[in-house]
């Protein structure tokens, strides 16, 4: 995935799932390019949202990729498969040291 790609499935990302997903203040949304075991391209998202608010739904997660899949291909260029991570902001610092201690 080149920069400018990554730079359009970010702005796509937020859109959508800021759509999808009235009500939840997301704090923050990063993504990351990547690979999973059959060689494919992922989208890593990481969604931090305000948990003191309104929930992100479980259903509304599901019904996700059929929003995100279509525009990152028509409107960032990639087929990468969205596999998003919802994180809680009261969770966010412990998520970080377990992701931290995951990859060493």
């Amino acid at each position: 995935m080149t920069e400018e790609q990554l730079r359009k499935a970010l702005r796509v990302v937020k859109r959508v799932m800021r759509g999808h997903f009235p009500g939840v203040d997301f704090d923050t949304i990063e993504i990351e390019p990547g690979v999973d075991h059959y060689g494919d391209e992922v989208l890593f998202i990481t969604a931090v949202f305000d948990d003191r608010g309104k929930d992100v739904e479980a259903d509304r997660m599901i019904s996700l990729y059929g929003a995100l899949r279509p525009a990152l291909e028509s409107e960032a260029g990639t087929d990468a498969f969205p596999s998003p991570s919802y994180v809680a902001k009261s969770e966010w610092d412990e998520w970080l040291r377990e992701q931290a201690n995951a990859t060493v």
